[in-house]
């Protein structure tokens, strides 16, 4: 299975910002997430507290005009008796909806780990794109250097030297245009983080390795359905109890009677539902819902399994291009620009073959580094697909 093409664990610069400090860092500091786990404590708090024993009914009667001489008065208690599981499904029902708000949390934490991954696999490739570069302008002056003491001696023109400035020219834009998009993701991770825009963002670890992402739980969308659906079938549980007769007790005691026996009295009640139709339809009601929850559930399965399959093939197919970069494209073009520098030092290459020679190696590093980066964020998703949040922990 590809869960053991490609890892998640990145063998990196620790000064460098990985993907799992930020993806910690963008959860912690979201206030969506704060609201929502304020929003489940209180729903859990809500299950605890649902559908309580009735309290009992206390009536105390009192004849005023006897308090003269021998007080007469009469106590009655009353308890109403919820049987027909109906308490037991009003809890199942809370406690459905709790564990609902717990998978929409896990929704969200989710999506922003998504999200953090995405800004860091820009981040790590822009600082990757400067830094080459930055490497290759360097190159390119002392490739300046050597052609201007070659003109001084009649072994160049003129023209070789402003095809060498042209290309530094390029170059020089690019970096420009490179690190306003750097000054761009620093802005988006920090807004991820929610705080100020222009503080400093760390630089992405120097270099990174793609190896295997970990197997997750159950996704939050699947669980969320599942909840759902327990929560639909205890409501048709209720709305059944409640089709029948609310059974109750009583005791009391009357001061009032002149026969010691007639004084206690207890007692039964019976709450009948006569709209027996409207009950019914509430019935049939609540059981349209349950089948919509557990076809929800099955909209829901299939749904991840799609994103899973597409995460698996995308990190597939990333992962081919990368190691088609790695083993077939970089090294042809180092050699290429390895016998370029050799044959230009001889003399039997000329400038623009050099020139060619280092562009094209420079975009292949730029390639593959970004290929290095879209792997990594490829085997994250994947992570994502299969409900992980972290590498080690359990949504």
């Amino acid at each position: 299975m590809l869960i053991s093409l490609v890892s998640l664990a990145l063998a990196a610069d620790p000064t460098g910002l990985e993907l799992n400090e930020l993806t910690r860092a963008v959860i912690a500091a979201n206030p969506e997430a704060t609201v929502a786990s304020a929003t489940l404590a209180q729903a859990r708090a809500q299950a605890a507290a649902a559908a309580p024993w009735p309290d009992p009914m206390v009536d105390l009667t009192v004849a005023p005009l006897s308090l003269g001489g021998m007080p007469g008065w009469q106590v009655e208690v009353r308890q109403d008796l919820p049987l027909w599981g109906a308490r037991r499904a009003a809890r199942d029902m809370a406690g459905a909806d709790a564990d609902a708000a717990s998978s929409r949390l896990d929704m969200m934490r989710l999506e922003l780990a998504e999200m953090a991954a995405m800004a860091w696999a820009d981040w790590y490739s822009i600082h990757r794109e400067l830094d080459l570069t930055a490497a290759t302008l360097g190159v390119l002056r002392e490739t300046r250097a050597t052609t201007l003491s070659r003109v001084s001696v009649g072994r160049a023109s003129d023209l070789d030297v402003l095809q060498v400035d042209a290309e530094l020219g390029w170059l020089t834009t690019r970096t420009h245009a490179s690190a306003t998009e750097r000054d761009v993701v620093a802005v988006r991770i920090n807004t991820l983080l929610h705080r100020a825009v222009d503080v400093a963002v760390d630089a992405p670890p120097a270099r990174v390795n793609a190896p295997t992402p970990e197997a997750g739980g159950e996704r939050p969308e699947i669980a969320e359905a599942a909840a759902m659906t327990r929560a639909a079938e205890a409501e048709e549980r209720m709305a059944r109890a409640d089709r029948l007769p609310m059974l109750g007790v009583m005791t009391g005691w009357d001061a009032m009677q002149a026969m010691p026996e007639d004084r206690w009295m207890a007692g039964v009640s019976v709450q009948v539902p006569l709209d027996q139709k409207a009950k019914a339809a509430t019935v049939d009601a609540a059981a349209a819902g349950v089948s919509a929850a557990r076809a929800d559930v099955a909209r829901a399965q299939d749904e991840v399994a799609g994103q899973v399959a597409t995460a698996e093939r995308r990190l597939r197919g990333d992962s081919a291009v990368l190691a088609a970069l790695e083993h077939d494209v970089l090294p042809a073009a180092r050699a290429r620009v390895a016998a370029a520098r050799a044959g230009f030092a001889a003399g039997t290459v000329d400038l623009r073959q050099l020139l060619e020679a280092e562009r094209a190696a420079l975009e292949a590093d730029y390639r593959h580094e970004q290929q290095l980066a879209t792997v990594v964020l490829r085997a994250r998703e994947l992570e994502l697909a299969h409900g992980l949040l972290l590498p080690g922990a359990k949504p």
